[in-house]
């Protein structure tokens, strides 16, 4: 099983990224 810490570190980053500066 991967590490679900980090899975959630990238999907939380990829979203920041997506996400409009504010």
């Amino acid at each position: 099983m991967h590490t679900f810490g980090v899975d959630c570190r990238q999907w939380l980053m990829a979203n920041i990224m997506k996400l409009p500066s504010k």
